[in-house]
């Protein structure tokens, strides 16, 4: 398994504006979740994983923007939260928007 940077389709970003664009609507918030099974086990290769899963949950967050007709998604988050015993859930949440055109 191998993480790279990230490339989307949109531009997904942490900030809460688009540097150098104006926001012409914003059309909503958009979430990804994905759902692991949580090994107990300590193990080296873990965070690389963790990165995957996080990406994943992005990449179902971007798919749903891109559906709402999105240019971006900005204020990018994360949430984890444990759903069972053996189970976690890593959820990606943003801002769907479109952008104005550039003049």
């Amino acid at each position: 398994m191998s993480a790279s940077f990230p490339r989307h389709e949109i531009p997904v970003l942490t900030l809460e504006t688009f540097p150098g664009r104006e926001i012409a609507e914003v059309l909503g918030s958009v979430e990804g979740c994905v759902t692991r099974s949580r090994e107990l086990e300590p193990r080296a290769d873990l965070s690389e994983i963790l990165m995957v899963t996080r990406q994943d949950a992005v990449d179902a967050m971007v798919i749903l923007a891109l559906r709402a007709g999105a240019d971006a998604v900005l204020g990018l988050r994360f949430d984890t939260s444990a759903i069972s015993d053996g189970a976690s859930e890593i959820c990606a949440y943003g801002t769907a928007v479109k952008l104005a055109e550039q003049g």
